[in-house]
């Protein structure tokens, strides 16, 4: 029946978090693939009135005249059966740029109900796409995930989606649901070789995924929300960041997602908050990892409790250079520096000069050495 989706929707009770900058963002993207796509659905000829009509819907639609267009999409239906379905589909993805994703609904709805499969035939990803966003905007994340994965649409289950706004909206369907269980399985190293860090260029489509295998396989459930967590810190998404590595601090994973915490207060400049917080995991777990010491004296330094710091620095060294990020290689000389104590931090320069000749921090080292060198001189003439 016509909109029972949304009426069935309606009826339960779901959480949804905050995430409007997030929806608009998607509503942005889903725009641009309107003015990409809308030019696909045509009539056969141009020299005929449904032609002639159908075209003039479609130069409005492209004006963004959403509602002048919506009156002449209508007279095609009326009176041309053979491209009414194309017609329909028009009207929902009109409603749909007008924000009215509820009247969007009931014209999918209807589309699909009305027309074969042989009548559909060309529209399958674009009806999942509008149709699964509509449900989406509405906050009606079980009914938008089936519609996504082609749930109801003949033949659409086999038709990729148009753009990557898609995918995320997939995790972030998994995520309001509450799909994914608390599983405390023992963790298997083995896993690693199966879900590998996410690259950016195409992570929504791979974090897609991986919602589905933390929903799905109890087995490799904590790695890939540690996978998602880490790759929404790594595009400096932190509150998702958070959010998700969160889900997986009773787990196995309890260190790994800690750190990730940790950094995510740094990088957003809430110092205070970030060494409250390395402060807690390190009394809580004893003996942590060394590189929970480093970002605590980061925290400090960038607080400018120097001595904190190089307290922290001098455990934090343990930490390979590969594991920490070349521009804070040199914090250690920096707080020996402004705490005055220049021996110290000579050598601590002298050191990063010869081990990492081509740090991008190699001339402010130098420079700081030197100043050193003639403030030493200074003091003992």
């Amino acid at each position: 029946m016509m909109y029972e989706g949304l009426n069935k929707c309606k009826s339960k009770q779901l959480v949804f978090l905050p995430l409007f900058s997030f929806f608009l963002l998607l509503r942005g993207e889903i725009s641009l693939i309107a003015q990409d796509h809308n030019l696909q659905i045509t009539p056969q000829s141009e020299h005929t009135e449904v032609a002639k009509l159908y075209i003039a819907a479609q130069n409005l639609f492209n004006n963004k005249e959403y509602s002048a267009a919506i009156p002449l999409y209508r007279d095609v239906i009326a009176n041309y059966h053979d491209v009414s379905a194309k017609a329909y589909l028009m009207i929902g993805r009109c409603y749909f740029e007008q924000q009215a994703y509820s009247q969007a609904i009931k014209w999918f709805d209807e589309l699909v109900a009305t027309f074969s499969f042989k009548d559909l035939e060309g529209m399958q990803a674009e009806l999942k796409m509008y149709w699964g966003a509509s449900f989406f905007y509405e906050k009606c994340f079980a009914e938008a995930l089936a519609k996504f994965t082609g749930k109801g649409i003949p033949g659409a289950d086999a038709i990729p989606p148009m753009k990557q706004p898609w995918y995320d909206m997939v995790g972030q369907c998994y995520e309001q649901l509450g799909a994914i269980e608390q599983n405390l399985e023992t963790y298997n190293p083995h896993f690693y070789i199966h879900l590998a860090p996410i690259p950016k260029q195409n992570s929504p489509f791979i974090r897609a995924n991986y919602w589905q295998i933390a929903d799905k396989t109890k087995e490799l459930r904590n790695l890939a929300l540690y996978r998602i967590g880490e790759s929404y810190l790594n595009e400096k998404r932190y509150e998702d960041a958070i959010h998700v590595l969160q889900k997986i601090m009773d787990t196995n994973f309890y260190k790994d997602a800690a750190l990730l915490i940790g950094r995510c207060y740094f990088e957003t400049g809430e110092y205070n908050r970030a060494s409250a917080w390395f402060e807690e995991r390190i009394k809580e777990y004893g003996n942590p990892p060394p590189i929970f010491y480093y970002y605590l004296g980061l925290s400090h330094y960038y607080q400018h409790r120097y001595e904190e710091a190089i307290k922290d620095f001098t455990i934090g060294q343990q930490v390979s250079a590969a594991t920490i990020p070349a521009v804070y290689q040199y914090r250690l000389a920096d707080a020996l520096y402004f705490s005055n104590r220049y021996v110290e931090a000579l050598k601590e320069y002298d050191k990063i000069l010869r081990e990492y000749p081509s740090s991008v921090r190699k001339i402010q080292a130098k420079y700081r050495k030197e100043e050193c060198q003639s403030l030493l001189s200074t003091k003992e003439n």
